[in-house]
């Protein structure tokens, strides 16, 4: 939906009424401005997407992994887009600990003595996680 859903696009005097619900400041935005490049009244906190080529209401940023301009009618679903990312995320980098922690106990790999050269090293957290990155490529990619 932050894929598809407008941004709040400011295009004439009825979305002006629809997004004009900030106070403004005096500093960054002044009441009755315009937008130089659109001629369109600007609402406070408003700004002119060079992306989209039209003034948001609410512009945040033009996201390119949506593919829109977020503003104030679509920035929720791209909260909900992150959120969901992250979680996602973080649900990937929970199985492949798992999937990880039991290749360390099937190879018994923290009873393990590892050689550096013609070096005995003892098995530490570092040693063994470093001996994954070079063997287990498929899970540490």
């Amino acid at each position: 939906k932050a894929c598809t859903a407008p941004p709040g696009y400011v295009v004439d005097a009825a979305t002006f009424a629809k997004h004009d619900n900030y106070a403004y400041d005096g500093c960054l935005y002044e009441a009755g401005g315009t937008c130089p490049t659109t001629g369109v009244p600007k609402p406070a906190r408003a700004k002119f997407c060079r992306t989209t080529r039209r003034v948001v209401a609410r512009f945040d940023h033009f996201c390119p992994w949506v593919n829109n301009a977020v503003g104030e009618e679509n920035y929720r679903w791209f909260l909900l887009f992150l959120a969901s990312h992250a979680l996602l995320l973080a649900y990937g980098a929970a199985c492949a600990a798992l999937l990880l922690r039991d290749v360390v106990d099937a190879k018994q790999l923290m009873r393990a003595t590892f050689y550096l050269g013609d070096a005995p090293v003892a098995a530490t957290r570092g040693v063994v996680v470093h001996y994954l990155l070079h063997t287990e490529r498929l899970l540490c990619a």
